[in-house]
């Protein structure tokens, strides 16, 4: 499994699918080895052999959430939201908090234009766990919306809740989570440089990361 994953990560689409397949070959129950190749073929910019393959991965797992919402979100990137709308709709009545189920509402009602929606969603959900890139998913819809409305405070507030040692003086990083850490700086310093609230604070984020 965690090979499979390294493969994804690295973009070595032959490599996941063949140890995706070596999963399946072990352990021909398990959803993992269906999930984990819809993974690599996404990452790869494939969504029709995605949602295949999470399909195939749901005929195992019918009650889970997660994967629900994963193929929401995928047929919400081929552009069918009638379907996408059915799948997220299993995720509301399996998990209807849940991180996966919250994030993937945020993002169809951004394919729907509802963008106050969207942002309203994800106020109430800033504190959601970060399954998935749930999180960044529900924090961005928010970001974006008092960007629009000129709240640069409330905006760069949100970052507050992951990464209380940037808003500290002097700025420790947190280097127990160096990708995470990096685009957090570089977020927060998109922030501050559009709404100006303090270009010289926007520089040291970028320095520190």
């Amino acid at each position: 499994n965690e090979l499979c994953w390294s493969y994804t990560w690295l973009s070595d689409l032959d490599g996941a699918v063949v140890t995706c397949g070596r999963i399946r070959e072990i352990e021909p129950d398990s959803p993992l080895g269906f999930y984990n190749t819809s993974l690599a073929y996404r990452v790869a910019g494939d969504l029709a052999q995605g949602v295949l393959w999470d399909t195939r991965a749901f005929e195992i797992d019918p009650d889970d959430h997660e994967l629900q919402a994963h193929l929401a979100e995928q047929w919400l990137g081929l552009g069918d939201l009638e379907e996408a709308n059915s799948w997220l709709q299993r995720a509301e009545a399996t998990g209807p908090d849940e991180p996966a189920t919250v994030a993937t509402r945020v993002t169809d009602l951004l394919h729907r234009e509802q963008a106050t929606l969207a942002a309203q969603l994800a106020a109430e959900h800033l504190l959601a766990d970060d399954r998935f890139w749930s999180r960044d998913i529900i924090r961005n819809a928010f970001v974006a919306d008092a960007l629009r409305r000129g709240d640069g405070n409330a905006a760069l507030e949100s970052y507050r809740l992951d990464n209380a040692w940037a808003f500290e003086d002097p700025m420790l990083p947190d280097l127990e989570r160096p990708s995470w850490t990096v685009n957090d700086l570089v977020e927060m310093a998109c922030v501050l440089k559009k709404t100006d609230l303090a270009s010289a604070r926007a520089e040291q984020l970028l320095s520190a990361a």
